[in-house]
């Protein structure tokens, strides 16, 4: 693997009394692959525009627009067997009395749009918020998360605890035909960030909508009759206005009546067009949970290679439009329906379990120490044999979540599994998350899994790298997990 700095030569008529220039890149010549796989055809609730809500209103409807008003808010898309509901929103309701204490709630209605009962499962649910829940927090690059306390903002907790198989207890909803049952109904603190993902099941077909509603406001009862005062008697302090979130009936209301959440999102660019592009936010349905890799040399092989000692080649992961690394590879779901306004594609795979298998074998004739990372370069269309790195600290942040790698221990019988939080940023190189040593002719099978989180950008690439084991990388991880043991409950 070459590796040279990029920066502007300024030949010897360069005053000696001036400090040579900054490098302002770090590029690394090594290949750069496709990713085996590919998505699977579960469909996505993709909840995520408008992202900031300021007002009561439809985020994302699928119902018929038969017989509603407000036509162009229903999209008449049916789900039935597997689906997920992924919802990410910022609550910053546009209240115009300064003692208006209300807050927005993000509410789910499941509607049974046809002639028999319908059973729906909940079988993983989890929904996190920034004020109550998860806090953004300072952490170190590299984190060992064997219990999933370490995380920062609701995107890095959900994804964290979605690849542990954390849920909300499972439960069962039978809907009646012609009827709808609301499955979520929960606030987003003012200010604050709500994400969330629910895995279904249903045993027929089913239409999905997500809305924001105000709480509903309890006035205090009337102060009583007035009555003579004596000199030191004084009227009763009035019981202060209590708030509730909307009842089952709030939400039915709302869904009959209500006009999409305002303001707009930023309108996405066009496919096809280039120069600066603007991605847009989702709101539609996108064809995609789960994207399976089996990264081999050549599926008739069956193993991959690693490269030679000092040598690296690397797998994209989440390429969007416009920034395939080289490859020609848009891994971002299709959108089945969307909102006109709304994102072409679902640009991030926010919430998309990624699972990669790497059966690695040993064909170089000696020992080798292989490194797994994964890195953050910067976005490229064209180049696919090396990858570019800012050569100085970023202050963007474009990934905070948890990585799980299993790979043969010393007993075979027991293989290691570990997990480690990242916090990388734009054009970040990355370190390795760890390493194995290898004998010639030996296969040893790792998998990688992440769930890709919400507050993310893309793209990252899953990296292999050859070492001598005479000068085997430290592990970061092992190295900083004094710095994080913070209850962060």
């Amino acid at each position: 693997m070459l590796i040279f700095l990029a920066t502007a030569l300024i030949a010897q008529a360069t005053p000696a009394n001036l400090a040579p220039p900054v490098p302002q890149y770090i590029i690394e010549e090594q290949p750069v692959r496709r990713l085996p796989g590919g998505l699977d055809q579960v469909p996505v609730f993709n909840s995520n525009s408008p992202e900031v809500v300021q007002s009561e209103g439809i985020l994302l409807s699928t119902l018929s627009p038969q017989g509603r008003p407000n036509a162009n808010v229903h999209l008449n898309y049916s789900f039935s067997d597997r689906f997920d509901v992924f919802t990410h929103h910022i609550a910053r309701p546009n209240l115009t009395n300064p003692q208006d204490q209300r807050r927005l709630n993000l509410g789910i209605v499941v509607y049974n749009n046809g002639s028999t009962a319908v059973q729906l499962e909940i079988l993983q649910s989890l929904s996190y918020t920034t004020a109550d829940d998860a806090s953004f927090q300072t952490l170190p690059a590299y984190a060992n998360n064997p219990e999933g306390r370490i995380f920062s903002g609701p995107g890095s907790r959900l994804a964290t605890d979605l690849l542990r198989g954390i849920s909300e207890a499972p439960s069962q909803i039978v809907i009646p035909a012609g009827q709808s049952r609301v499955i979520f109904n929960r606030p987003i603190p003012n200010g604050s960030a709500r994400s969330g993902l629910m895995r279904l099941r249903s045993s027929g077909k089913v239409q999905v909508a997500s809305m924001a509603l105000l709480d509903r406001v309890i006035q205090p009862p009337a102060p009583p009759l007035p009555t003579p005062l004596g000199p030191l008697d004084s009227p009763p302090p009035l019981p202060p206005v209590r708030y509730e979130a909307p009842t089952e009936a709030d939400w039915q209301a709302a869904l009959d009546t209500l006009p999409l959440a305002t303001p707009r999102d930023v309108t996405p660019t066009p496919p096809g067009r280039y120069g600066s592009l603007i991605y847009g936010r989702v709101a539609g349905v996108s064809e995609g949970s789960r994207w399976e890799g089996f990264v081999t040399d050549d599926p008739a092989k069956g193993y991959l290679s690693i490269p030679d000692r000092g040598k690296a080649f690397s797998y994209v992961l989440n390429t969007p439009d416009s920034g395939t690394l080289g490859t020609g590879q848009v891994q971002s779901a299709r959108l089945l329906v969307r909102y006109p306004d709304t994102a072409y594609d679902a640009h991030g795979n926010y919430s998309t379990h990624y699972r990669l298998t790497m059966p690695l074998q040993n064909n170089t004739g000696s020992d080798q120490v292989v490194a797994i990372k994964i890195q953050t370069p910067l976005k490229d269309e064209f180049k696919r044999d090396r990858l570019s790195f800012n050569a100085q600290t970023s202050p963007n942040i474009f990934f905070r979540g948890t990585v799980q790698l299993t790979y043969p221990g010393d007993n075979p019988a027991e293989p290691v599994v570990r997990s480690i939080h990242l916090v990388q940023r734009q054009g970040e190189q990355g370190q390795p998350l760890v390493a194995i040593k290898i004998a010639p002719g030996v296969r040893k099978l790792v998998e990688v899994e992440l769930i890709y989180p919400p507050d993310a950008t893309p793209p990252q690439v899953l990296t292999v790298e050859s070492f001598d084991p005479a000068q085997s990388p430290q592990l970061p991880a092992d190295r900083v997990l004094p710095l994080v043991e913070a209850d962060p409950f």
